[in-house]
């Protein structure tokens, strides 16, 4: 909406200033002082006076020069500013206040302008570290034209009004307070627009449909209606239609929108009231343009402010949009590698298993048969030796074919994952240890054998692992197994009703986290419930059944 902007010259720094700026300024510091403050004197002076001549007493445009000329300059300069405003009016005014009152008009005249700059050097010294595009900016700086339209007031004190303005010297002070206000209010937003806050390019394509298809069809009928209307009421009732375009370029151009349309809206209602000539219609008149002046530049700072809010929004919004985005990239990846991981695995299983019983097992059954062929020919049936080597062999066979159970489900890959789990080694090892098996499968399709040969072997070890860990520690009386497959979805439920544990990521132990791993690979969630009921694990996993045909 807005390019932030502050010129060297200007107290504090803020980046963003262009080269061309730079450059610029580096010249302008290496003239003398006097010779950049005497021309721009001289320049403030005859804008000064050309304000002066639109001044009346709805509005006094000077001050909102004065103010302007103030919040640009280094505080180095203000005293020629107002030294120039005092020499102005002193030739202005000569020979009906000056040549009267002496030294006392000359304090009048310097004290007016001095005591109006409390306002531009409030806004200096708290507002231009705060965001341009907010509420607070805008209410900042209205206040300070109210502070320099109070001080402007005081300064005018001793300014001899005449017996028919002491008369009514409230509405007379009221007058020159909003009168400087509204003259400030019409130039000090522009000013500060063109120097630091300067539109968009979208911002200024906009005007160029909404200033002559809005703004100025709706101040010509406002004229219109307000040449054909002379009674106060009337008159007023039009004037407030002058700002509804002042509504519609606030709402949608923001507080530099509204700028432009108030100060239009401000001369077209100043020329109407001129035209009137009626001092009470001047001070309501005056009254509706600092209200609704102030109201349209509050609402266009406030849509300022949301509509930077909404960016500031949608950016985060794409931001964590990219994050969740990266992350999903960086789950798969995990779910990829810990699935490599424990195909590797069981290939290294698969492979330890297929040495075993090619290997030891065959070598160890020729020694089995030598050993008795040995025997006989030995004619030593009844030899305690060939007992022991005997029993030897035999207890290693057993290992071997405990150690070849573990690495290798027995009858997985003949008989399948429902089988294995329903007869296997894991019925055993929990009979075994005393305890109840309670296996229960929900497949009404026939899923199960579907699947590929990862996922199956993965579930057999998932209940491997938590039928070992309810042996080994919970102290259970009974293991329940579900397992139940609806559509592409596998819900598998593992529980016992032993002592339980402390479900912590950080104390997880290796047989749990290994459960995690499994699950993760499958790209599946898991669950753990443990307490004094007992333990329970569920992992929901998403499948796809193997279509390589085996």
């Amino acid at each position: 909406m807005h390019a932030w902007r502050e010129p060297g010259f200007f107290p504090g720094a803020i980046a963003g200033v262009h080269d061309g700026d730079l450059r610029y300024h580096r010249v302008m510091n290496r003239l003398p002082a006097w010779l950049i403050d005497l021309p721009w004197s001289l320049g403030y002076a005859l804008v000064f006076y050309a304000a002066f001549q639109t001044a009346h007493l709805f509005w006094y445009l000077p001050a909102g020069v004065r103010f302007g000329a103030l919040l640009i300059s280094p505080y180095r300069r203000w005293p020629w500013l107002i030294a120039v405003e005092a020499a102005l009016f002193s030739v202005i005014l000569y020979d009906r206040f000056i040549a009267v009152h002496g030294a006392l008009a000359i304090a009048t005249l310097v004290s007016n302008p001095a005591l109006a700059a409390v306002g531009p050097w409030w806004l200096r010294k708290t507002t231009w570290r705060a965001r341009p595009a907010s509420t607070g900016f805008m209410v900042r700086l209205l206040c300070a034209l109210a502070l320099a339209a109070l001080g402007g007031l005081l300064g005018n004190l001793f300014y001899p009004f005449g017996e028919a303005a002491h008369a009514s010297a409230a509405s007379m002070a009221l007058q020159i307070v909003l009168g400087d206000y509204i003259g400030m209010l019409s130039l000090v937003p522009l000013i500060v627009m063109a120097a630091w806050l300067r539109p968009a390019a979208d911002l200024r394509r906009r005007w160029r449909v909404d200033v002559p298809g809005v703004l100025v069809p709706a101040l010509a009928v406002y004229l219109l209606l307000a040449t054909h209307f002379t009674d106060m009421q009337s008159f007023f009732m039009a004037s407030m239609l002058a700002f509804v375009p002042s509504l519609y370029f606030a709402v949608r151009s923001g507080w530099r929108g509204a700028a432009i349309a108030i100060a239009t809206a401000t001369m077209a209602v100043t020329w109407t009231g001129v035209m009137a000539g009626d001092a009470t219609v001047a001070l309501q008149a005056q009254g509706l343009l600092a209200i609704a002046g102030s109201v349209c530049l509050l609402l266009g700072a406030s849509q300022d402010a949301l509509h930077a809010s909404a960016l500031a929004l949608s950016a985060r919004n794409a931001q964590l949009a990219r994050a969740r985005s990266r992350q999903l990239q960086l789950d798969d990846a995990l779910r990829q590698a810990a699935r490599r991981n424990l195909d590797l695995s069981e290939q290294v299983r698969r492979w330890i298993t297929a040495e075993l019983h090619d290997e030891i097992g065959q070598n160890l059954t020729a020694m089995q048969t030598r050993l008795r062929l040995l025997e006989r020919k030995a004619k030593l049936p009844g030899n305690e030796l060939f007992g022991e080597l005997s029993a030897i062999l035999l207890r290693m066979r057993q290992s071997v074919s405990g150690l070849l159970s573990s690495l290798r489900p027995i009858g997985l890959d003949e008989l399948g994952l429902g089988f294995t789990l329903r007869d296997g080694a894991i019925r055993r090892l929990v009979e075994s240890a005393g305890l109840q098996y309670d296996l229960a499968i929900e497949d009404p399709r026939d899923t199960l054998e579907t699947l590929d040969d990862d996922t199956r072997t993965t579930l057999y070890r998932i209940v491997q692992e938590a039928a070992t860990n309810t042996v080994r520690h919970a102290r259970a009386t009974c293991l329940r197994v579900r397992l139940r497959i609806a559509g592409d979805h596998l819900l598998l439920v593992i529980a016992d009703d032993g002592r339980g544990f402390e479900p912590a990521p950080a104390k997880a132990g290796i047989g749990l986290q290994g459960i995690g791993d499994r699950v993760l690979a499958l790209g599946g969630r898991l669950r753990v419930r443990s307490g004094r009921f007992g333990t329970r694990l569920s992992a929901r996993i998403r499948f796809a059944p193997d279509t390589s045909g085996h």
